[in-house]
């Protein structure tokens, strides 16, 4: 559920290179800005050492192994321009080395070999700086590009401006990726955050009951009731059996400050907790048992707690990143109670670990990486199986699209997961977040597209 909700923040805002389109009909300045735009395209991919067309590499010329050469490379839009204009980029054939050489004795180019595993954004600054400062004010490099007969001093600016404003969006887009992965991981650890202060929840609850008799004790004109309370509530044994936990001891330990900074909250809680039914069967049952006070917690967090406007409030102010974690959380939280509330030892009862072993910690971001990558493979094994005479692929909503690539790398890429298991995950997450209609939509491609993708042997038949 977390992986979908950030492959959708993540692919709804990024873009890749959106790479300019020839102007159908312009000014000269315009037509020429666009040749510049082309040529500088195509002389980045050459002075990265790549074979752009017919030109072969130039020979001694490769600045680096820079990922966004390569990832211009890889566009289908470049690869277009490369096949339509490569054929005239020969005028610069005599200018690259010399350029090659002013950028190598560059600082811009010493800072940036500094680097020990340069990303994609640190290429991207790279050649920004390098097309600032050496390529557009290059007199051999403008001087090729006068050869045109269209040249324009205008059009040469606006093509150098159009080209960088290209890149930089897509650095951009990657400082996107980097920031959606770095949410995922922070979100999962969230997730678990929110467990550990369920667990300690019971024992803050119980301290402002305790401290509510306590101070009705010193009242003006106390009560026979505020005298001499029942304070069944306060010494229930389960509360105990969580306060000597060593793993709830040390959480306490290192967050002090959970639910005492929030003593509003907490006694919201207290006040739904006894008005509950629940409470009042507890609190008029004349006999106590460590069973009893055990299943009376379980049901107040099952039927009260968890059902409040109060608990969920609570943590959405707290952080965007508890969105949709409390059903979740919640069936934790219950297991872990019955754990404690039956064990010979509770002190030594281990809360739940973040993840079942290695593979799991790193199936949320493998995950996210298989969609991201695989985007548009994804998306066409979806499209071959939607109905056009009642569907227009590109008007599926988009969590749809979303569920199902998701539901897709996880059945290709995790082939001890059984389909049936994630055919009911993805469509149960399609009931939650979609629309009415997307859990039989959801369901039906992928049943289709597993069969496809059985016949092509991508998954095993048995699967």
């Amino acid at each position: 559920m977390k992986v979908v909700q950030v492959i959708y923040s993540y692919l709804i805002s990024k873009s890749d290179f959106q790479i300019l389109s020839a102007p159908e009909t312009a000014s000269r300045d315009r037509r020429f800005a666009y040749r510049v735009y082309v040529d500088l395209l195509m002389n980045v991919l050459r002075l990265s050492g790549y074979k752009v067309g017919d030109n072969e590499p130039v020979a001694g010329i490769k600045l680096c192994d820079n990922k966004m050469a390569k990832s211009l490379m890889d566009d289908t839009d470049v690869k277009d321009i490369v096949l339509k204009y490569s054929g005239e980029s020969s005028k610069y054939d005599d200018v690259l080395p010399v350029l090659y050489a002013k950028i190598v004795d560059s600082a811009a180019f010493k800072d940036y070999k500094k680097i020990v595993n340069p990303t994609i954004v640190d290429d991207i600054t790279f050649w920004k700086t390098i097309l600032y400062t050496i390529i557009s004010g290059d007199a051999d490099y403008i001087a090729a590009s006068r050869r045109s007969e269209e040249f324009t001093t205008l059009g040469f600016r606006r093509g150098v401006s159009d080209f960088i404003n290209t890149i930089a969006d897509f650095s951009d887009s990657v400082y996107l990726l980097h920031q959606s992965r770095a949410t995922l991981a922070a979100s999962l650890d969230k997730a678990y955050d929110m467990y550990r202060q369920l667990m300690i929840l019971p024992i803050a609850i119980t301290n402002a009951a305790a401290e509510r008799i306590e101070n009705a004790k010193h009242k003006y004109l106390p009560t026979p009731e505020d005298l001499n309370p029942n304070t069944k509530f306060i010494d229930n044994e389960f509360v105990k059996r969580l306060e000597c936990n060593s793993d709830i001891q040390d959480y306490i330990r290192t967050h002090s400050a959970v639910w005492a900074d929030d003593y509003l909250t907490v006694g919201k809680l207290l006040r739904l907790i006894e008005e509950s039914p629940f409470y009042q069967e507890y609190m008029d049952e004349p006999t106590r048992s460590e069973e009893a006070d055990g299943r009376l917690w379980r049901d107040l967090f099952s039927h009260v707690v968890f059902q409040s406007d109060e608990l969920e409030n609570y943590f959405e102010a707290k952080s965007i990143l508890w969105n949709d974690d409390l059903g979740v959380m919640g069936t934790f939280v219950l297991k872990s109670m019955r754990q404690i509330a039956t064990a010979d030892f509770p002190e030594e009862v281990a809360l739940l670990p973040q993840f079942k072993d290695e593979e799991d910690a790193r199936f949320g971001v493998e995950l996210f990486n298989y969609v991201v990558d695989n985007e548009e493979e994804y998306r066409g094994y979806i499209n071959r199986y939607v109905n056009t005479a009642r569907w227009e692929a590109d008007r599926i909503a988009m969590m749809d699209v979303i569920v199902l690539m998701t539901a897709i790398a996880e059945i290709i890429n995790y082939p001890a997961i059984p389909t049936v298991v994630s055919i009911n995950e993805y469509v149960e997450i399609a009931k939650y977040y979609s629309t009415i209609k997307s859990g039989q939509f959801v369901n039906g491609i992928l049943f289709s597209v597993i069969n496809y993708l059985k016949s092509q042997n991508i998954i095993p038949q048995d699967k």
